[in-house]
């Protein structure tokens, strides 16, 4: 399997050849989706391209405005779930997972954007699970089995990823390092069961931008008894990525947040890698935006 981590501005970069290598079928699954994004990022393509888009109802009108500009309405296909909070984008033989949204702020259409972090991959069995996890959601049907390939897995959320994350904080016994632009109160007894053991480090980088705490999306409570617990909280305004790093040994990229909907509730994406130099690149982007963040003082 053919694998490459990515981070912005590459990974929007990334994303775009995906779509220009894009020969018959192209899939955007994305719960949050502006028409300047879309319209850019479709921009050349063949019009007789096989286009299914997966979305939220939120984004349905600038899908459906960006696919008239373009001329792309009669070979496109759009579906809709409310629940959804994968972000995947791929054509026939490659794929583009991550934390992106097809967004001008997350694509840094312009000079800047948000940090985001993805996992291109180029691996026929992960393009037929990722379909068939997209049409399980688009039809109503249980989600497929996740996928297994070399020390790298493919799994879904809510059906595995819950089980998953609570059996990783379980068998950490050196360090946790934890990125996600959001904190809830319900993963919070997960998170202490690691902290109250002896030698286990926990460090967690996240937002702490006013208007999230004001709409509750960043939950200050959580933060709150993190810090209680002496868990070091770093700050990234501008973090929009989701990453778990145990033991410097297991890395978990993916497209939840560290809540009880990214966890219980949403159709998430979550890859699992065991394989060296993937953890390594992983654990190597973690310390890089460390250094980009600021210890948290409860000054907001």
């Amino acid at each position: 399997m053919q694998f490459k981590i990515i981070e912005n501005p590459e990974l929007s970069k990334q994303m775009k050849r995906v779509v220009s290598n894009a020969k018959k079928e192209l899939w955007i699954i994305c719960p949050e989706i502006t028409q300047r994004a879309l319209k850019w990022l479709l921009k050349g393509v063949d019009k007789h391209l096989n286009i299914n888009i997966l979305t939220t109802t939120k984004s349905k009108r600038a899908v459906k405005r960006a696919l008239k500009d373009l001329g792309l309405t009669t070979s496109s296909n759009v579906f809709l779930s409310d629940v959804l909070h994968a972000k995947i984008l791929m054509n026939e033989r490659e794929v583009v997972i991550g934390s992106a949204n097809i967004s001008a702020r997350a694509l840094w259409i312009g000079k800047r954007g948000s940090i985001e972090l993805g996992l291109y991959m180029r691996e026929k069995r992960v393009i037929d699970s990722l379909k068939a996890f997209a049409r399980s959601i688009i039809e109503g049907r249980k989600l497929p089995e996740g996928v297994t390939i070399k020390k790298v897995k493919i799994l879904y959320g809510p059906k595995d990823l819950s089980a998953c994350l609570i059996d990783l904080f379980r068998k950490a016994s050196q360090n946790v390092y934890i990125v996600s632009p959001f904190i809830g109160i319900e993963i919070i007894d997960q998170i202490l069961e690691v902290i109250n053991r002896e030698h286990v480090r926990v460090e967690v980088i996240t937002t702490m931008r006013k208007q999230d705490i004001k709409t509750t999306l960043q939950d200050l409570l959580a933060i709150e008894q993190l810090l209680k617990s002496d868990v070091d909280i770093r700050r990234l305004d501008t973090l929009h990525a989701k990453l778990l790093i145990v033991d410097k040994s297991i890395g978990v990229i993916g497209t939840f947040n560290m809540t009880f909907e990214g966890i219980y509730e949403n159709y998430e994406v979550c890859i699992v890698a065991k394989e060296s130099s993937l953890v390594e690149a992983l654990t190597k982007w973690y310390f890089s935006i460390l250094q980009l963040s600021k210890i948290y003082t409860k000054k907001i």
